[in-house]
């Protein structure tokens, strides 16, 4: 995921790039109109979400698993808003001793390891759903509430120590130019800083990392799909009375209520949107390791920045809808957020659905 900081003034038209002003108008749509609309409606989204989950108590591995997928989606596009309002700052206002881009790189890498950390999380409720799904009798209290803080909070500190090296190989330092008269703080970077970057950022996580969480979350998405129409059918004949006493006894999918079909058809959305939102960037990872001219400065700049704008704002929209998904299949969620939000009141106690 690349940063909405691309600040792109060549105006490069080399032979089989992109049209210069096609790159700038879909610039000026999606990162400066519409980028700053998705990234409210995420910072209020997941901060609802948040305080949600926290009303219903973080009782279970479902609630904690995506309370915390909606922390890192917080942080994610607080990261965002700062980078917008800096760049901002740059268009409307003179010259700074710290030039707001120069803040904006700074952090690309705290912004990344939040992108990172989601999709990982994301990953995680994938693969715990998908087993209670397929033998939901074997692993009814496997991942428990604390096994989930503990499995992510491996996962925080495997991320935290992968891009501990990017964060102490960069630091702000005043550079003074005596042409200009003038003192202002750059980022200086390390010998082996670019190493690091391509190694760690370019191809362990924007690459093997990405893809194998993307090809997992799918696996699992097809195999839930598959138990959910599995269950639906079970059910179905249940009611039409199609099957025996005995075979209903001895069916696996008697032990997943209503309640956690729904959350589980709720989950199986959450993938699904994860990805396809997450499937343009892919591409365009991918397209950077297969053809190197596709980068900043290089023969198909402008080309770069114009599917980098449109994967970026594609990514952006996936954490703002997610507290969508919840309000439509998740019925606890559902009534404690319109309590939170006024609808309806909170004199009785939210109980687990029976929808």
């Amino acid at each position: 995921m690349e940063d909405f900081s691309n600040n792109n003034d060549m105006n490069t038209n080399a032979s089989g790039d992109a049209s210069y002003y096609v790159m700038k108008v879909m610039e000026l749509a999606l990162t400066n109109i519409l980028a700053p609309v998705i990234t409210l409606i995420g910072v209020f989204s997941n901060i609802l979400t948040v305080f949600v989950f926290i009303k219903l108590g973080l009782k279970d591995g479902v609630t904690v698993s995506l309370c915390l997928l909606s922390v890192f989606d917080l942080i994610f596009y607080l990261f965002n808003l700062v980078t917008l309002i800096l760049l901002l700052v740059k268009k409307l206002t003179g010259s700074w001793s710290v030039d707001p881009l120069t803040i904006v790189l700074f952090l690309v890498p705290y912004h990344r390891m939040f992108y990172d950390l989601a999709n990982l999380v994301t990953c995680y409720i994938a693969v715990a759903r998908c087993c209670c799904v397929v033998m939901p009798l074997q692993f009814k209290y496997t991942f428990s509430k604390y096994k989930t803080w503990a499995v992510i909070g491996v996962i925080s500190l495997f991320f935290c120590a992968e891009y501990f090296p990017l964060f102490v190989t960069q630091r702000l330092s005043e550079q003074y130019y005596p042409s200009l008269n003038l003192t202002k703080i750059e980022i200086v970077y390390s010998a082996n800083r670019e190493n690091l970057v391509k190694i760690l950022m370019d191809i362990l996580n924007r690459n093997v990392l990405l893809v194998l969480t993307f090809l997992v979350c799918f696996i699992c998405l097809l195999i839930i799909t598959h138990g959910l129409r599995k269950a639906s059918i079970f059910r179905n004949s249940v009611k039409t009375g199609a099957e025996s006493g005995q075979k209903a006894k001895s069916s696996k999918h008697v032990t997943l209520s209503t309640s956690d079909l729904q959350v589980i058809k709720g989950i199986a959305v959450v993938l699904l949107v994860f990805i396809a939102c997450n499937l343009p960037v892919i591409v365009t990872s991918m397209s950077r390791l297969l053809v190197p001219e596709l980068t900043v400065g290089k023969r198909y700049n402008n080309m770069y920045f114009l599917v980098t704008n449109i994967s970026n704002f594609i990514l952006a929209v996936s954490g703002s809808c997610y507290w969508l998904v919840h309000y439509r299949f998740n019925s606890r969620y559902r009534r404690t957020l319109l309590v939170v939000l006024g609808y309806r009141r909170g004199t009785q106690p939210v109980v687990a659905s029976t929808d």
